[in-house]
């Protein structure tokens, strides 16, 4: 019995490594933004699913013609947010008020040549990463 319970304990070890491995996407749990925002320099460059309410959506395009959208996600009570940026449009369904989980990549601070963005997670799509926006129930 001993050496089954080992052998079990064995090939579902070797299993998770292998789905690590092979780039399998580890979506992290959701956080309100009230709860992400005292620890955030904690997940500075990792990848977090941060919950809120959707206030400020603008759907943009760049000048060289590139299209990107960005939005706050604002805490239950309005005064603390957490700024959502994607390369590309995202679901033009989204609305101003609409509660979702925003996945991706959370910087602190984030410097693209004259620009500096701050507190900012970026939702970009990425090939074998659970990046993105999903409406909550």
């Amino acid at each position: 019995m001993k050496k089954l319970a080992g052998l079990v304990s064995l090939v579902a070890l070797i299993s998770f490594s292998s789905a690590q491995k092979a780039g399998a996407p580890v979506t992290p749990k959701p956080m309100a933004v009230e709860a992400f925002l005292p620890k955030a320099k904690s997940f500075d460059q990792k990848v977090v699913a941060v919950q809120g309410k959707i206030i400020k959506l603008k759907f943009k395009t760049s000048k060289k013609g590139n299209t990107y959208t960005t939005f706050e996600l604002s805490s239950a009570d309005g005064k603390k947010t957490v700024n959502v940026y994607s390369r590309d449009k995202m679901d033009p369904k989204l609305v101003d008020g609409m509660v979702v989980v925003a996945t991706g990549k959370y910087s602190v601070e984030k410097k693209l040549g004259t620009l500096v963005f701050k507190n900012e997670v970026d939702c970009t799509k990425v090939a074998g990463k659970p990046f993105g926006v999903a409406k909550t129930k």
